[in-house]
């Protein structure tokens, strides 16, 4: 999940957040708005479930969103990746995965040089 900041990043998250944890309480409903602050209201398991998925997860500016993709690529030896960006705002879940496309169409290109001058 990328956008300009990692601040508003973070905020966009919480309703994906707020998703994940009513369905472990066994409240499924519809993706809920961002809250302000949403990790902080969380009880300490909810907030373990919440930190255990954040593992695979790269939520921040788009530079921080590539720093993490790089660095789990590097570590996982992954040649591909899923992309998830659950955004209330519709927009701003659509602006999500054009950021997302800029960045894997760099990683792509520095593949391909990285392959150029290893040949």
């Amino acid at each position: 999940m990328q956008h300009p900041t990692d601040e508003e990043a973070v905020f966009l998250r919480s309703s994906s957040l707020q998703s994940f944890v009513n369905l472990r309480r066994g409240t499924p409903g519809q993706l809920p708005p961002p809250v302000e602050g949403y990790e902080e209201s969380l009880t300490p398991s909810e907030q373990q479930m919440v930190d255990d998925v954040g593992r695979c997860s790269a939520v921040g500016s788009p530079q921080t969103v590539e720093n993490k993709v790089r660095q789990f690529i590097t570590e996982t030896g992954a040649d591909e990746l899923m992309i998830v960006s659950s955004i209330f705002d519709h927009s701003k879940r659509i602006r999500s995965y054009e950021i997302a496309g800029e960045m894997f169409n760099r990683l792509q290109n520095d593949n391909q040089s990285q392959a150029q001058a290893v040949s």
